[in-house]
């Protein structure tokens, strides 16, 4: 199973083999260098924590998301942006961190082309009915992740488009990630045997939604690919 149809169709099995490949300790810390912060200082899930056992709250997810947006450049996130006095002078003007270099630009690219994938219908016929469009209906350029824990308690959408164009960023547009989870405030199950939900029914609509209505007037860019790929023909059944 090649890691594009792994990571794109959430198949359990290379996920859990993958966690015991590096180690779920590995796998926690490298997480947390994405900007994930747990209950715990240290992994107690074990090779489940592929599935996503390991609580996380969904701010820290998306800044996970957004380091890989970023290019693997992590720069956390922050509630306020500006604080001014009564008279509109600025007291306080937050200023992005230079950042840490979590990943590869060449790694978090290739993450991002595989996601990429599940908002075009070409490629994913299941998820690429929330594909992003822009001015004229033309397809726009995103990832989008869903995730269901047991008993539908948390359902969860995640994704981001790919970054403007200095100019743009001018005029107004702005490189977005973003995530949607719904849920109970008393954890009780969202879905039911006899009306069983996923995330795919609910959080993946309000993630579209969105996005559609806040880039619906703004320029078609894509994901920027770095220096240091290279593209070969392989066998889709051997792997060579």
């Amino acid at each position: 199973v090649r890691v594009r149809t792994a990571l794109q169709f959430s198949l359990n099995i290379p996920s859990v083999k993958a966690a015991i490949i590096n180690t779920p300790d590995h796998v926690f810390a490298r997480a947390k260098d994405f900007g994930m912060v747990f209950q715990t200082d240290r992994a107690t899930a074990g090779a489940s924590i592929a599935l996503g056992v390991q609580e996380v709250r969904p701010v820290d997810l998306v800044t996970a998301y957004a380091t890989l947006a970023n290019g693997g450049k992590k720069l956390g996130h922050t509630t306020i942006l500006s604080v001014t006095d009564q008279s509109g002078k600025d007291l306080v003007r937050y200023t992005p961190p230079a950042g840490d270099q979590v990943a590869s630009p060449q790694a978090s690219f290739i993450l991002t082309y595989i996601l990429s994938g599940n908002t075009n219908p070409r490629i994913n016929p299941f998820w690429g009915k929330f594909e992003l469009t822009g001015p004229g209906k033309k397809h726009r350029p995103a990832t989008l992740k869903t995730g269901t824990n047991n008993d539908a308690k948390d359902l969860n959408a995640y994704g981001f488009i790919a970054p403007p164009k200095e100019d743009e960023r001018a005029a107004g547009q702005y490189a977005l990630a973003v995530g949607a989870w719904v849920g109970n405030s008393d954890n009780t199950e969202v879905s039911t045997p006899s009306k069983p939900v996923f995330s795919i029914d609910v959080t993946t609509y309000m993630w579209q939604g969105f996005l559609q209505e806040a880039t619906a007037k703004w320029a078609i860019d894509d994901f920027a690919r770095p220096s240091g790929l290279v593209q070969a023909k392989i066998d889709p059944f051997t792997g060579l």
